[in-house]
Formats: structure tokens, C-alpha cells, sequence
């Protein structure tokens, strides 16, 4: 059994669909339908129909494909979501809501000629009138805009062989008026303006007429029709979605009429979840979490008692505890055993973080360079040698990476281990005698070898050994 059966409907009343079975044939409504009606017949070409959000545009499409499809003079096609990604797939989508054949690697003016080819044997030779519906107008690009404008030329002398009507939210403005030779075609410009505080009265009992309910039988109260009026501006949806929970709660309830308390506790939940909406947004911002429990929050009574703070929420943090009461530490944060059973628990104070011991800074000692021979001195009135060879100049490197390595001072083996980590390093000495090198996974140096290079000749190899040479 449905909920609506329970107040003696057949059908939900306030469902949040584009229905044309419950659309409210308002003033502006009723006369919005009429105009286009008569434009399309006419073959106008371009109309327009504006409004906000929620106020019954889908709808009214709806309804007007509804009411051309009884008449077989209109071959209709009905675009609901018009956001495509370029005018070769607009034009592609076209020609298939019409089902007009092309090739498949067709440029957009083939598509246009195939499109005009279809237009001129509907219109002229059968004498139907093609129409376009287009929902969502908002999200029709400019350059397909200037398609529609293009193929709005496509005409004969009494009439326009393309008629467009486009449903769309009011930011469709900015794009038109930016085409003036698009503004020039519209034919019809219709906006449509929210309810007022009676159309708001026969919209709600309309509905519930069509659902089934006798005309004797009053749901709303008059106070409650006037609370949902000023509490929705005039919008329709706005209007069906309030009276649906208006609707629940007085079934909820076990009430049979819907009272102005009864929605304005429902507005009173919803400003309630407004406002924690935007408290959670507020705390995103920062990084800490959205039920924070500080301090202040837990507290402790003069009686001993512990617990959360009298006015704390869950969102806003107080900011001092109550009269009468210690500020207590977070019993989420700390350990059970440091948690206060009945008595104020004192923070301890925090550890200071050790200081990381640094290394000490590096130290270069260069190594001993033999002495540079003396250069002979030319005689008086001696002419100096003169070289063929030109003194090859050393090819720029780029420095050095700093390299980790132990050293000893030349001559001195069990001199004290320096960590040279400077770059250029000075020029180590030829021979290895009195070089010490670290062992393998310690940091001992080792003590130099006979067979070091340097101290005596090098043993011969293996090929040496087997030519004998």
C-alpha cells in the first residue's frame, strides 16, 4: 500500500517529475502555450522561452510535444540535452533525430546540404512544417547557435521551413545578445515569472485534485498554503518538493490536514541543516575535525562529575567552561589511564624533542705535493729553446660531487681518521706506502700492503705467465 493511499488518493500528488498530467495552467503558463502554438503554425522560425530554475519549463515542453504530436502537419524532433562538444556532433545528432541518411565521413556543410535537401521535401513538396525542441538552451554553445541561426534561413516565400523553440534559464541571454544577427530571428521571447501567493493556492489544490481528491476535502490550511508560498518564493518545484515532506509528516503524525505548525517545523528542521552545511563547509577549511572535543568541552562539576559542556553542540567550541566547572582534558585524546575519574586531571607537561646531534663539519686537509723541479737557467745572451709543442690547457670539468671518504695524513698511519667531504680534493701522491684505506663495513684504516703499487714491481699477470714474457 502507497502512503498517498492513506489520505484517499489514487497517485502521488507532489512527485518531483516532468509531468504534463500535473501541470498547473497558470496565467503566464497558459498564455506562454498559446503564443507558441500559433508561431510554430505559422512557421515564425526562431521562439523562445525563458524562466529560473524550477519554474516549469521542461514541463511546458512536455505539453507542447505532447499537443504537436496529435497533429500529423508537425514533424517534430526533440533535443532534451543539448550540451555538444562541436558543431560536426550537433549536426550529427540532428540528422539522426530526423533520420536523415549521410555519408559517414561527411564535412558539416554536407550535413547542412543533406539537412537543407530533407527540409525543402518536407516543407514544400509535402507541406509539413519541421520543428525543434530544444530543452537545457543554456548549454547550446555559440557556434552551435550559429548553426541554428544558418539553418533558420532555409525557407519559401510564405513561410520558414525550420521552426526552433528553445527552453532555457535565464544565462542564455548573455549568449544572444552577444549574436545579433540570432537576436534578429527570435520571433517570440517569453520569460516566465514565479507564482503569486493565489496561483501558489490553485497550483497545490489542483494537484491534489488530480490525484484523486474530492473536492469537499481541504489537506492544506489556508495558513499552511500562505507559509509555503512565502517560504518558496512562488517556484513550482520548490513548491511540490515542501508540500511532498509537508505531505510525509502529517502521515508520520497520524494528522489529516497538513497546518501551518506542522510546515513551519519542517522549515525550522531545514534552516537547521542549512546551518550544519554551512558549519562542515566552515570546518573544512581547516584541518581539524568537524565534532571536535576540546578542552573546553569536557568538564568537570563541583560535584566531581565529569562530562561534556552544557551549551556544546558538536561543532562550535566553547570558549570557556560553564560556572561551577574545571576544564578537563580530551577523553578521546588521552590514554584511559590518564583520564579523569572524578577529579581534575592536570595536563603533564610536554616532552621537549631531543635535538638531533649534528655531525661535526667537514675538514679538508690536502695532501703533501713533492716539490716542483727547478727549471735550468738560460745563459746570458742565449737565445731560449723554442718548442714546436704548445702547452695543452686542461679541459673545463664541471666540479666535483662531494665525496665521503677517510684519509691519513701522509706518513703517519695511525694518525687520527678525517672525514673529507669538500670538493675539488688536492692531489693525492703517487705512491700508496703511507696511505691508509678504510676496511669493509668498519672504519679502521688499513695498513699498507707490499704489494702495493709503488713499493715493488707488480706481479705478471696470467698471459705474461703462460708466453712468458
Amino acid at each position: 500500500m502507497e502512503y498517498y493511499e492513506l489520505l484517499g488518493l489514487n497517485r502521488e500528488p507532489f512527485a518531483d517529475t516532468a509531468n504534463p498530467f500535473f501541470l498547473y495552467a497558470s496565467e503566464e503558463h497558459s498564455d506562454c502555450l498559446h503564443r507558441l502554438e500559433i508561431s510554430v503554425r505559422l512557421g515564425r522560425g526562431l521562439s523562445m522561452v525563458l524562466g529560473d530554475v524550477g519554474t516549469g519549463k521542461t514541463t511546458m515542453a512536455l505539453a507542447l510535444e505532447k499537443y504537436l504530436l496529435r497533429d500529423p502537419r508537425f514533424y517534430l524532433g526533440v533535443i532534451y540535452d543539448p550540451a555538444f562538444l562541436s558543431e560536426l556532433e550537433f549536426m550529427n545528432h540532428l540528422l539522426l533525430v530526423y533520420g536523415v541518411p549521410s555519408p559517414p565521413h561527411a564535412t558539416v556543410p554536407q550535413k547542412m546540404e543533406a539537412l537543407k535537401e530533407f527540409l525543402y521535401r518536407k516543407g514544400a513538396e509535402e507541406g509539413k512544417s519541421v520543428v525543434l525542441i530544444l530543452d537545457e538552451g543554456q548549454k547550446v554553445s555559440p557556434e552551435n547557435l550559429e548553426l541554428v541561426r544558418l539553418l533558420l534561413n532555409f525557407q519559401v516565400p510564405q513561410r520558414r521551413l525550420f521552426n526552433v523553440v528553445i527552453f532555457g534559464q535565464l544565462e542564455l541571454l548573455h549568449a544572444v545578445e552577444s549574436n545579433t544577427p540570432l537576436k534578429d530571428r527570435i520571433n517570440l521571447l517569453y520569460i516566465i515569472r514565479p507564482l503569486g501567493r493565489e496561483e501558489t493556492h490553485e497550483l497545490i489544490d489542483f494537484r491534489l485534485r488530480q490525484a484523486g481528491m474530492g473536492d469537499n476535502v481541504e489537506l492544506f490550511t489556508p495558513g499552511a498554503k500562505d507559509l509555503v508560498f512565502h517560504a518558496t518564493g512562488g517556484h513550482p518545484r520548490k513548491i511540490v518538493l515542501l508540500c511532498q515532506e509537508a505531505i510525509e509528516e502529517a502521515i508520520i503524525r497520524n494528522t489529516d490536514a497538513v497546518t501551518d505548525d506542522l510546515v513551519n517545523s519542517i522549515l525550522l528542521k531545514r534552516g537547521e541543516i542549512e546551518n550544519f552545511i554551512k558549519q562542515f563547509i566552515q570546518h573544512q577549511e581547516s584541518r581539524r575535525p568537524f565534532f571536535d572535543r576540546s578542552e573546553h568541552a569536557y568538564v568537570q562539576s563541583e560535584e566531581g562529575q565529569p562530562g561534556f559542556h552544557p551549551g556544546w553542540d558538536g561543532s562550535r567550541v566553547p570558549d570557556a567552561p560553564p560556572e561551577g566547572h574545571v576544564a578537563l582534558p580530551n577523553p578521546s585524546v588521552w590514554p584511559p589511564a590518564e583520564r579523569s575519574n572524578g577529579k581534575a586531571v592536570e595536563k603533564p607537561p610536554e616532552k621537549e624533542p631531543a635535538a638531533t646531534a649534528r655531525p661535526p663539519a667537514p675538514v679538508s686537509r690536502p695532501a703533501a705535493t713533492p716539490p716542483r723541479p727547478a727549471e735550468p737557467t738560460a745563459s746570458k745572451g742565449a737565445a731560449p729553446p723554442v718548442s714546436n709543442r704548445t702547452e695543452a690547457k686542461p679541459p673545463l670539468r664541471p666540479p666535483e660531487k662531494p665525496v665521503a671518504r677517510f684519509e691519513a695524513t701522509v706518513g703517519d698511519p695511525k694518525a687520527d681518521l678525517v672525514y673529507a667531504n669538500s670538493a675539488p680534493q688536492a692531489p693525492r701522491p703517487a705512491a700508496r706506502d703511507a696511505v691508509a684505506t678504510p676496511a669493509w663495513g668498519r672504519g679502521k684504516p688499513r695498513a699498507a700492503q707490499p704489494n702495493d703499487e709503488g713499493s715493488r714491481p707488480a706481479r705478471r699477470g696470467f698471459w705474461q705467465w703462460l708466453f712468458g714474457k
